[in-house]
């Protein structure tokens, strides 16, 4: 009965001598025979498994040692230890800015930080729509002529501190409250403003009306 089985299956009874020989199945090349004169004889089928050259095991073992862990952990200790420092001097920066453009307010009751440029793509269009509007509660600063700028004074300081180094002119800068610093970017918006779509322009013209609106009532 086993015989028979193995002459009608050859191939399974090859997998099971591979596996019996310890080999995956694509490591084991069968070989099946026939043996005896010229006539397939149940029972008489001979298998042998050959191992090809790229044999590779079926489950490979976790190679990371206890010591690879232990250095990993110490090096992303060492990059906590020197992030906390950053944080908390960034964090400090950042309520001192708070604090000083709070103060100022209280005395000038100037809230907004306005950067623009002699650029004609907004020059004329800042110019005759905003400045008469906020003068009376913005420092104005020209980015063109900012050769002339005191770095000591607060308003310059809190423009490079909030206004980044990209598309940071123009720029309105406004003082909600303590929690909350508002910026409204305008380079793109005047880009694509200049190619015909005004949608994003007319969107932040809006958000800027609506919060210069909250915070004059």
């Amino acid at each position: 009965m086993g015989a028979s089985r193995h002459a009608a299956d050859p191939l399974r009874f090859a997998a099971r001598a591979g596996r019996r020989s310890g080999r995956s199945w694509a490591s084991v090349s069968t070989v099946v025979t026939r043996v005896g004169g010229g006539r397939l004889t149940p029972g008489r089928w001979a298998v042998r498994p050959r191992e090809f050259a790229m044999d590779e095991p079926i489950e490979k073992k976790d190679n990371i040692t206890t010591k690879d862990r232990i250095i990993k952990v110490l090096i992303l200790i060492a990059i906590i230890i020197f992030l906390i420092p950053v944080l908390i001097y960034l964090l400090i920066l950042e309520l001192i800015y708070r604090i000083i453009f709070r103060i100022r307010i209280i005395n000038n009751r100037k809230r907004i930080i306005f950067v623009t440029s002699n650029s004609p793509i907004w020059h004329d269009y800042l110019e005759n729509k905003w400045f008469q509007r906020i003068t009376k509660y913005a420092y104005i600063l020209n980015w063109s002529e900012r050769n002339q700028w005191n770095n000591s004074q607060w308003e310059v300081r809190m423009f490079h501190h909030w206004g980044g180094d990209r598309n940071m002119v123009p720029i309105i800068i406004v003082y909600i409250n303590f929690f909350h610093i508002q910026k409204y970017r305008l380079y793109k918006p005047f880009i694509e403003y200049k190619h015909g779509k005004d949608k994003t322009l007319s969107t932040i013209e809006n958000n800027i009306e609506k919060t210069l609106d909250s915070i004059n009532n």
